[in-house]
């Protein structure tokens, strides 16, 4: 694009320059006029704020900025005009203006770029993103019709020439200007750019009415997929599962789909077997100078990493929109030099790191200090392309590791903390330990090894108590189920009378489910109880001979003795089983007599032999709808379980677990809504063999959770829980980058 744009001149007559002069030279008009407001006011506001400050040497930068606000107005507003001319430049592609812009920054003095210039860079890139989400509509209008003027349909308005960079540009060069200590920048700063904030709006507004005046229309919207705007809502932003990252040269398919999208081939810079990228030579940078070779590129990175911790975005608001300082990187005019290959990989780990900080299993607490990773991970990736492919990569598996470790943390944001704080320590071994060696990247990533295998043992520790506790239940449900099932076929095999079977039933459900928790069907005091219990029914029947009659009388000593015993495992007190004795006392007299008048007929309250037990609910119509949810809290050693079951229904249809729990292996993690409205994080880490209990433990939580399948499979499905993905973060991230990058060019 020429400085000129199209030859062709529009309705009115106006060349494509003078029209874009025009609203250059209204932009910078208003531009400077707010500002010059707007110091005044900040600068007031500023010496509020010194005056409660109660660090000396703070208080005297802001006080010596107060001093330079109120006397320096001239030489601020040529530094604004000079700064926001420069970048209008820049984005024209005036290569005359471009060739002086682009003298500082040869490549051989890339390597002594110095802090203060990268911090700015960053600033005015976080200051144009900031803009352009308050001119809103206003904004992207102007931009559409700006796009017609120069002929580039596909403008964004991070590129258009009147947009907000030269905006962010003209406000930073006069604070340069003032000559600020370092402490007093960014507070001045900021409250300039509130106030142009607020205006940016309107000054847009005024833009498209003078363009419109001249007949200029607004082009269709851009489509090119370039930083954050893929021209397509996001498959995360829509709820969808990322699809499967495809294998082989991922870098080359993504490289390819980003080259679709601008409607031209990959060009210099493709990948080799290797994934190393030669360095591009003979290109011609965007900003006018040579192209940075990679080299020379990692150089520069590491010192924006190195810098400070601004320059390394962090100190910006604590939002996924924000935190993505490669966005900032690219539009810097040093980013604008990179080779094609940096360039692609540069836009390709900033588009990674969207989604990453979009990644909801990722606590937001903890995405700040991630994002200090951002310019060391586009160096290893830059260095290796196989970054993109490979998952034991140095640089993916620090933040794989680190991501695993963190999706179930609910610790306090800071240094005490001890996640917290293995992450940060891990974050600053990377900003400050690796240049451009990656086996510097390689001891680093060990670390968040450990802090992942850690966490992974914290968690197992904390699931083994609460396996127990669950184990525990279902040893007791087990038996008392086995016992409940042998007294009942017991009595189906002989007919007693009421007061017996009410019995037999209270004491031996109690003494088999005693028996059978201390030993199992197969010990001696199981084998015991069912002696006893055979004995008792067999004691009340008719004895028709002598021989039955004596075996009755040297029985009934030790059964007396024997039920006794039971009752008092049942829980009997001694009036009950005295109570008990006197109802037996009168059968066994019949029975040693040997007179059938005792027994009970044939009725629903003592079936004949072979038929089946009466139910309490015999004759009651299966209920409707779901059944009976029953929750209950268990307690053990250091641990709270609350479990949930659904209540068995005789006759009701079984519930049927659907797809959901299909996905569900050991080590996934499920978020469940709390009554509160809170959201807890639990992994699971065991399913019961016995009745398909599964346990979910978080090891930052006193309670855990156990559902049996029924009961997970109803929760997940009415959104009461949601399975959290089991792909490691970043590819996952890359997954999303693929699909956005897709389905954008299926629109295009």
């Amino acid at each position: 694009m020429t400085p000129d744009g199209p030859s062709t001149p529009h309705r009115n007559g106006s060349p494509p320059r003078a029209l874009l002069a025009a609203c250059r030279d209204h932009a910078l008009e208003r531009l400077q006029e707010t500002l010059a407001e707007a110091l005044k006011g900040a600068a007031d506001d500023l010496l509020d704020i010194a005056t409660r400050t109660t660090d000396p040497e703070i208080r005297k930068q802001y006080l010596h900025a107060v001093d330079q606000a109120r006397t320096q107005g001239e030489g601020f507003r040529s530094a604004v005009a000079e700064a926001y001319r420069k970048r209008v430049a820049f984005l024209s592609g005036d290569t005359a203006s471009l060739a002086a812009a682009a003298a500082s920054y040869d490549s051989g003095s890339l390597t002594l770029v110095q802090t203060g210039v990268l911090e700015h860079e960053i600033a005015v890139g976080n200051l144009t993103t900031r803009l352009k989400d308050k001119g809103g509509d206003e904004l992207s209008q102007f931009t559409r019709r700006v796009s017609t003027i120069v002929g580039d349909p596909e403008l964004l308005d991070t590129d258009n020439p009147v947009g907000p960079s030269p905006l962010a540009c003209g406000v930073y060069g006069g604070l340069t200007a003032l000559g600020l200590h370092e402490q007093a920048v960014k507070p001045l700063g900021n409250l300039v750019a509130d106030r142009l904030a607020h205006e940016i709006g309107s000054l847009y507004h005024d833009l498209n009415e003078l363009l419109a005046g001249r007949g200029v229309a607004g082009a269709g919207r851009a489509r090119i997929v370039k930083s954050k705007d893929t021209g397509v809502a996001s498959r995360r932003d829509a709820g969808k599962p990322a699809p499967p990252l495809p294998t082989g040269d991922v870098f080359g398919q993504l490289q390819m789909l980003l080259a679709q999208q601008r409607g031209m081939h990959a060009g210099p810079g493709v990948a080799d077997a290797s994934g190393m990228i030669p360095a591009a030579t003979g290109q011609t940078a965007a900003a006018g100078g040579a192209p940075m070779a990679t080299a020379a590129t990692v150089d520069w990175l590491t010192q924006v990493q190195r810098g400070a911790e601004e320059a390394a975005g962090v100190a910006v608001p604590a939002s996924a929109e924000s935190l993505n300082v490669l966005h900032s990187l690219r539009q810097s005019e040093i980013g604008q030099r990179f080779d094609a290959a940096d360039a692609t990989t540069l836009q390709l780990v900033a588009m990674m790191f969207d989604h990453v900080f979009s990644d909801p299993r990722i606590p937001q607490p903890l995405k700040p200090v991630i994002a200090e990773l951002q310019v060391p991970t586009l160096k290893a990736a830059m260095l290796d392309r196989n970054f993109f492919s490979n998952e034991e990569h140095p640089a993916r598996r620090m933040l794989d590791r680190i991501g695993s470790a963190a999706v179930g943390w609910q610790g306090n944001a800071d240094a005490s903390d001890p996640l917290y704080g293995a992450v940060e320590r891990v974050v600053k071994s990377a900003v400050e330990g690796f240049g451009s060696d990656l086996s510097e990247l390689e001891a680093i990533s060990a670390e968040a090894d450990e802090i992942a295998s850690f966490e992974a043992a914290r968690a197992d520790a904390v699931a083994q108590r609460s396996i127990d506790v669950v184990m525990r239940r279902e040893r007791i449900e087990e038996a008392q189920e086995t016992a409940r099932e042998t007294v009942q076929q017991r009595l189906r095999e002989v007919v007693v009378p009421k007061p017996v079977r009410d019995l037999t039933e209270r004491i031996y459900r109690a003494v088999l489910t005693s028996a059978h928790e201390n030993g199992g069907a197969e010990s001696a005091n199981w084998t015991a109880a069912l002696e006893t219990l055979d004995n008792l029914l067999w004691s009340v029947k008719p004895k028709s001979g002598a021989e039955e009659r004596a075996r009755l009388v040297k029985t009934l000593p030790g059964l007396i003795k024997a039920l006794d015993e039971g009752m008092q495992i049942a829980g009997f007190d001694e009036d009950e089983r005295k109570e008990a004795l006197n109802t037996l006392a009168p059968l066994h007299a019949e029975a040693v007599r040997g007179s059938a008048a005792h027994a009970a007929p044939t009725t629903a309250e003592s079936p004949a032999p072979g038929e089946p037990e009466p139910s309490e609910e015999a004759g009651n119509p299966v209920p409707e709808g779901p059944p009976e949810l029953i929750s209950e809290t268990l307690t053990g050693e250091d641990v709270v379980v609350d479990t949930m079951a659904f209540a068995p229904r005789p006759g009701a249809k079984a519930h049927r677990p659907g797809a959901a729990l299909a996905r569900l292996e050991k080590g996934t993690w499920v978020a469940f809504k709390q009554p509160d409205g809170s959201t807890l994080r639990a992994r699971l880490s065991w399913v019961s063999p016995l009745k398909g209990m599964h346990v979910f433990v978080n090891p930052d939580s006193s309670r855990s959770l156990a559902l049996d399948p029924d009961a997970l499979d109803e929760t997940i499905g009415r959104g009461d829980a949601e399975v959290l993905s089991a792909a490691p973060v970043v590819a996952e991230a890359m997954s999303y980058v693929m699909a956005d990058l897709q389905e954008a060019g299926a629109t295009h």
